[in-house]
């Protein structure tokens, strides 16, 4: 039985950032992702503006744009056969000034490969979390993985996506908000 800060189930973009920021912080954390490796088709291959920033502010920035991206400042849509400009980024405060188009892969890679840098990251591929451990007075205790393991944490955090396994075994809510996006978006040139 392995002991942690924090054990994190789901190591899509927030479960990675979360574990990355939390090791940063001096925690002892655990990211369990149930796949091999990242490369698979998901659907969030965008690194907002603010995410630029958060970057930027963590020293990252220039690492992580060294990474295969494209950069798009203008974005706007085509509704009816007419075009629209939405959202131009170039006026933003900071660095983060446009949206870095990049694989999640590429992503996820890049975050893996500088949370490992911190003694206290731990990030577990092929390792689904398969139950929940109970503690005292009804208190979730911790995560049992798809390989017979118990990890005890003061915090579990999932991160698994909408088909969470156990969220369901949290008893956590799932709120569906029904709203379709059927916008069709394209760059804008400058």
């Amino acid at each position: 039985m392995e002991k942690y800060d924090i054990v994190i189930v789901g190591g899509g973009p927030a479960g990675m950032m979360a574990g990355f920021l939390f090791a940063r912080a001096g925690l002892r954390v655990s990211v369990l992702e149930k796949h091999r490796d990242f490369l698979r088709d998901v659907r969030g291959d965008t690194v907002h503006p603010s995410t630029l920033d958060l970057f930027d502010e963590l020293g990252l920035l220039d690492a992580l744009l060294a990474e295969p991206h494209d950069k798009v400042e203008r974005i706007g849509a085509v509704v009816a056969g007419r075009e629209y400009r939405i959202g131009d980024f170039t006026h933003l405060p900071g660095r983060g000034r446009f949206v870095a188009m990049m694989p999640q892969w590429h992503f996820l890679d890049f975050v893996a490969r500088h949370a490992r840098g911190y003694a206290g990251f731990d990030l577990r591929m092929e390792t689904a979390g398969a139950g929940l451990m109970i503690g005292a007075g009804g208190r979730i205790a911790g995560v049992r993985t798809s390989q017979g393991e118990e990890l005890v944490a003061r915090l579990v955090i999932l991160a698994d996506g909408r088909d969470s396994v156990l969220r369901d075994a949290a008893a956590l809510p799932l709120v569906d908000l029904g709203v379709p996006i059927d916008v069709f978006w394209f760059r804008v040139p400058k």
